[in-house]
């Protein structure tokens, strides 16, 4: 038996690497609604996804209750967490992926970092309005969409893990 998980629970931001190269998320920070400090060496595979949890996947009964409520094969999808804070708003968010940048030889020990990309998301038209709590989950479009433009969206079932993997696909669980 496993107690299902409360709906913040099942919340994940999928991030997702189109390119030919795997990527190393060592070093790299999601920012805004949530905050997570990616490990050196969390690699996201060539046109792989990455699913970031609001809890610890090594917390075998809150992942068997993720996997059962999405059906994943935990044999194909990638995962990671935690949420440095509760969940993101159903009220709108903004999110922030940013890759570290080599320090500046007069300020060694600091690090300063490049957004790869931004989400800002509403609940209000012209954003899809049935994710905001009702279950959908926002997918993006296309890989050239700019992602805080609400046109740049759709409201789907969500699907962790199958897809389109597209540079901070956030596909998550409002």
């Amino acid at each position: 038996y496993q107690d299902p998980l409360d709906v913040a629970e099942l919340e994940y931001i999928e991030i997702g690497n189109l390119s030919s190269e795997d990527v190393d998320l060592g070093g790299w920070r999601l920012r805004g609604g949530v905050d997570v400090d990616f490990p050196t060496g969390h690699v996201v595979r060539a046109f792989d996804a990455l699913l970031v949890l609001p809890f610890d996947p090594s917390d075998t009964n809150a992942m068997a209750a993720f996997v059962l409520a999405y059906g994943l094969d935990t044999n194909t999808v990638s995962y990671t967490g935690t949420f440095a804070s509760d969940r993101l708003s159903n009220e709108g968010d903004e999110l922030r992926l940013m890759r570290p940048q080599a320090s500046p030889v007069d300020e060694p020990g600091f690090t300063p970092y490049s957004v790869e990309d931004t989400v800002v998301y509403g609940v209000e038209a012209p954003w899809p309005v049935s994710p905001a709590g009702g279950g959908l989950s926002l997918h993006r479009l296309g890989r050239d969409l700019f992602g805080s433009f609400a046109l740049s969206w759709q409201a789907a079932t969500p699907s962790p893990g199958s897809g389109p993997f597209l540079p901070a696909h956030v596909d998550a669980w409002l």
